[in-house]
């Protein structure tokens, strides 16, 4: 990754920027934690802006590394 997008994720991802109101005395074990997260419109908000994030990143990779291929089949022809 370089330097803009580590930049970017290090001030949008804050812990304190995405805190929400209420307390977190029942997440008390793993699947508490899971039922918690999962059960919240805010963090599934949340993980749905990472898997978007994560597919995007994703797929510019591979279309680069596709660009990348295709560019140095055609330098050997």
């Amino acid at each position: 990754m370089n330097r803009t997008v580590l930049t970017l994720l290090a001030i949008f991802v804050s812990g304190k920027a995405f805190a929400h109101a209420g307390s977190h005395d029942e997440v008390s074990g793993l699947g508490h934690a899971i039922a918690h997260f999962v059960s919240s419109p805010f963090h599934l908000l949340l993980l749905a802006a990472a898997i978007l994030l994560l597919g995007t990143l994703f797929a510019c990779g591979r279309m680069t590394s596709l660009r990348q291929r295709l560019s140095d089949k055609r330098k050997k022809h």
